[in-house]
């Protein structure tokens, strides 16, 4: 009976601790990486330093890395574009618009004439998204209890890198380079859209973008856009709503402000040979698709 009480001691005065201490540990330790990904700002900087002139650039998440084309708005438009575009926006707000000064310094970023932001994140916006994008900080490490990924992860990162770097090889206008098996049928998988839309989070969001964005670039034209995507549910009155709120935020941003923001609305994709891996993003014919309906809407515009 005492060997039983002394293991139980044993148990909760050491083994419970020391795996609270290394939970916590885990958890810091992942908030530290997350935060110091490389995300390759240098080089999108020493490309665009190299460039004449940057009359446009294209911002947002994988949906406008995977389906928007910099060297189609290049030679189409006759202007020289950039694609500044970064995998899940860098994880969080704070840290894309670091991404994006880091990557255009202010001497580039004060010449642009035209922005694309072209962000996912507007079709989910519910479930507390606007908080947990929101800057990491360590007095929001409440938020963070459970780490973004699992340990097992991370150890797959150390050991055979970043797989989010080995989808990202890129030209010089920063568009993405498709391998030749990246867009398999068999990797293929198409998502239901079943997240409620919460209109408060979603007009934050799009005032918070819109005024950073207008911060960054002070002479720009901004096309603020509804990316393409499929779903297995057809849910148009949900897309909808979802359009009418991102409008009349837009419309109470501008209200009382010098900057043009136009909203542009893309369809799904037509096809799913058009698509890479998921409804949200496109293969290269579905690129050349989605930057060739984009083109026609900007020229309408212009």
């Amino acid at each position: 009976m005492q060997y039983t009480g002394n293991a139980n001691k044993f148990i909760w005065y050491a083994v419970i601790p020391l795996i609270f201490i290394s939970y916590l540990s885990f958890l810091f330790w992942s908030y530290n990486y997350e935060q110091h990904r490389p995300d390759g700002s240098a080089k999108h900087k020493a490309k665009l330093i190299n460039l004449a002139t940057v009359d446009g650039l294209i911002l947002g998440g994988s949906n406008s890395l995977f389906g928007l084309s910099a060297t189609m708005m290049s030679d189409i438009l006759d202007e020289q574009w950039y694609n500044l575009s970064l995998m899940s926006e860098g994880y969080s707000d704070e840290k894309y618009w670091r991404f994006i000064k880091a990557s255009a310094p202010e001497e580039i970023r004060e010449k642009v004439k035209s922005i694309v932001y072209s962000s996912a994140s507007g079709s989910y916006l519910g479930g507390n998204r606007i908080k947990i994008r929101a800057a990491y900080s360590l007095s929001q490490l409440k938020d963070y209890l459970i780490p973004r990924k699992p340990i097992a992860g991370y150890l797959k990162t150390y050991f055979f890198g970043d797989e989010n770097l080995s989808l990202t090889a890129l030209s010089n206008l920063g568009d993405k380079e498709f391998s030749p098996t990246e867009c398999s049928r068999e990797k293929l998988n198409i998502m239901v859209n079943s997240r409620n839309i919460d209109e408060t989070e979603l007009n934050t969001w799009v005032l918070s973008q819109l005024k950073v964005i207008t911060g960054l670039f002070p002479n720009s034209v901004i096309f603020f856009v509804i990316p393409s995507e499929t779903y297995s549910n057809n849910d148009e009155e949900r897309s909808e709503k979802n359009r009418a709120i991102i409008r009349e935020s837009i419309l109470t941003f501008i209200a009382d402000k010098d900057p043009i923001v136009t909203l542009v609305t893309q369809p799904s994709y037509p096809s799913i040979e058009m698509l890479c891996y998921d409804g949200l993003h496109a293969s290269t014919s579905g690129r050349i698709w989605r930057t060739n309906n984009l083109l026609n809407s900007f020229l309408s515009i212009k």
